[in-house]
């Protein structure tokens, strides 16, 4: 990982903070974004985890979570 990148996002919707936090912590649903191939992540998704994102459009990204 030669670049850092910082993302950050933030939506609004009418759902428990717990069902919010168990969907987008589940990678695989990410899938859900037509650009996105396929993901990979090394353990359960905390920090320090590392992940791989395979897009259609960038390739493939590796990630930290922090």
């Amino acid at each position: 990982m030669d670049q850092i990148h910082e993302f950050e996002h933030s939506v609004d919707c009418s759902v428990p903070r717990g069902f919010a936090w168990s969907y987008w912590t589940n990678v695989t649903n990410w899938t859900l974004d037509a650009d996105i191939e396929s993901v990979e992540i090394d353990g359960s998704f905390s920090p320090g985890i590392l992940g791989i994102t395979h897009s259609k459009r960038s390739g493939q990204i590796e990630w930290q979570i922090t």
